[in-house]
């Protein structure tokens, strides 16, 4: 009865199906179950067989069964998804477990549907990759922009420091010591600053161990405003809305400024996608 039910369904032509009694003996088994067990495992299980004995030389299916069968006997369905073969040519499926019901509702064994997912999993696998490879693609766009601004603040600072130096040398010779102070003072200041620019630049592109401080959030991103303006550019429009006077909070700076770098970058892909949608409707 069970094999006519199960073999027969419009299901089968696709799916491997399995039916077994309690103590594991083979009641059913479809056309299809008896191909792919020829094809991948050199032999065809017969009706009437002791599964874990014609399973013996296969501890691969043996090793997933022997847990799962006393869940189908306690009366559980679900489904499972499994891989087998070779790593070089994997075959995946889903299999779909029930117990088998008697006219009185007792469990006398258990069926299962097992459906080849190897090529949706393929398929799945090459556009995981597709959307990995552009989203690489769309970030490293991004980053160069960010890379273009910071050169271009770091070219300023550089113009800066060598005027600042060149009057300093000037006033030296004319022995307007004040003013030469003031301008290596303003010197060292842009230096600083222009030392900042390739420290973000590199907690950016690599991973760096955390040093938590007490951090003074408002005058951090104050700090950051020209190297987010000069990212963005004119898409993103950027308000700072943190407040003075806010209680430190202990963080490591660099890790914050990368995370802020990394919002305003997500902005832009985000307004350049939504641009180049509205340019294609």
């Amino acid at each position: 009865e069970i094999s006519a039910c199960l073999v027969g369904s419009e299901m089968c032509i696709r799916d491997s199906v399995f039916a077994a009694d309690r103590r594991m003996r083979l009641l059913a088994i479809n056309r299809t179950a008896r191909e792919t067990f020829e094809r991948y495992r050199g032999f065809v299980p017969q009706i009437g067989d002791y599964v874990p004995q014609f399973l013996t030389d296969q501890p691969d299916i043996m090793g997933r069964l022997a847990p799962i069968w006393p869940r189908i006997l306690a009366g559980e369905a679900f489904i499972d998804t499994v891989t087998f073969g070779l790593d070089d040519a994997p075959r995946h499926y889903e299999i779909r477990y029930h117990p088998w019901l008697d006219a009185q509702q007792r469990i006398q064994g258990g069926y299962l549907f097992a459906y080849d997912i190897t090529q949706r999993v393929t398929e799945q696998e090459r556009l995981q990759q597709a959307e990995e490879a552009l989203r690489q693609a769309q970030k490293m766009e991004a980053v160069g922009q960010l890379t273009g601004g910071i050169a271009h603040d770091f070219n300023n600072l550089l113009a800066s420091i060598l005027g600042a130096l060149e009057l300093a040398g000037q006033r030296l010779v004319q022995q307007r010591l004040a003013d030469t102070a003031q301008l290596l003072e303003l010197s060292r200041h842009n230096a600083q600053r222009a030392a900042a620019l390739v420290q973000r630049l590199l907690a950016f592109s690599r991973q760096q161990t955390l040093v938590p401080q007490r951090v003074d959030v408002q005058q951090l991103v104050a700090g950051m405003h020209d190297l987010i303006s000069s990212s963005t550019g004119p898409y993103v429009d950027y308000h700072d809305q943190t407040h003075a006077g806010l209680w430190p909070i202990r963080i490591d700076a660099q890790q914050l400024e990368n995370a802020l770098l990394n919002l305003c970058i997500n902005c832009l892909l985000y307004t350049s996608d939504a641009a180049d949608e509205r340019s294609s409707v």
